[in-house]
């Protein structure tokens, strides 16, 4: 091989490798998981619907409180805001005990929630929790009279 050509190969080795040096560190090779820290439950306006907010905010740990005046055949509506709202899994769950059937508690559009009511007086004790790994958990009771 002629000398040149040892040269550029050997050339070609040395900028490769300061390349590879000085790119290479600054990519990332994952993506950071981003978990809930918290989520809001707020009163979207319906019609027809009496509800009243009795949650203390003054509290960190937030025991979300409704009173709804009953009608028959009623849904009362509930959202679910997930924080931050960069989130990388923002999905929510609702956990009761499903063997009551004084309520039922669906999940609609992944953060608006719908509880029936059988009759007056009736409270609906539940949790929203995340579906991240974190599983993140708000309790809310909602009472009808």
């Amino acid at each position: 091989m002629k000398k040149s050509t040892i040269l550029l190969v050997v050339l070609v080795y040395i900028v490769s490798f300061l390349v590879v040096g000085l790119f290479g560190i600054s990519i990332k090779g994952y993506n950071k998981d981003i978990y809930v820290d918290e989520i809001k439950i707020v009163v979207p306006t319906q019609e027809g619907i009496d509800i009243q907010d009795v949650t203390d905010y003054t509290k960190t740990k937030k025991d979300y409180k409704f009173i709804v005046t009953y009608k028959e055949d009623m849904i009362v509506q509930l959202k679910a805001e997930v924080y931050p709202t960069n989130t990388t899994f923002p999905n929510i769950n609702v956990v009761y005990d499903e063997e009551q059937t004084a309520f039922a508690v669906d999940i609609v559009d992944q953060f608006y929630l719908n509880i029936t009511f059988q009759g007056a007086g009736t409270v609906a004790k539940f949790s929203v929790e995340s579906t991240d790994g974190q599983k993140y958990q708000v309790p809310v009771t909602v009472a009808a009279f």
